[in-house]
């Protein structure tokens, strides 16, 4: 599956929508869901999440759209290694095809066996 360039992908509907689904969310967890929901549709994909970074550093669940996502994210954080703990430390981390991934080579094993074919992890930062 090819990644989208975000420009591209770019909707001004979609956009407005998240910012409503912002300014109304109650609290920080509908923050994050709104933000999950949108990666969705914004990039095409099948599954999303968000990990945030405690201020000690260590990775943290925000959101998931599927326990796949949670399992993955959790095997990232146990093993020490993987994309999304590259992108907490602010790189965006492009994965075309996760069967030719070579970096995390651990991560890549339960990817493909969890049927990921392709990620992306954007940092985000305030």
């Amino acid at each position: 599956m090819a990644l989208l360039d975000p420009v591209d992908a770019f909707d001004a509907g979609m956009f407005a929508q998240l910012a409503i689904e912002l300014h109304d969310a109650p609290g920080v967890d509908e923050t994050l869901e709104a933000v999950v929901r949108f990666a969705l549709h914004a990039e095409n994909c099948t599954h999303a999440g968000i990990a945030l970074a405690t201020r000690n550093g260590r990775a943290e669940i925000g959101a998931v759209t599927d326990p796949v996502i949670e399992k993955l994210y959790r095997f990232q954080i146990e093993s020490g290694q993987g994309p999304m703990l590259a992108a907490l430390s602010g790189q965006t981390i492009a994965v075309s095809d996760v069967a030719t991934e070579d970096r995390w080579p651990r991560w890549q094993t339960a990817a493909a066996d969890a049927g990921i074919g392709s990620a992306l992890h954007v940092p985000m930062t305030a």
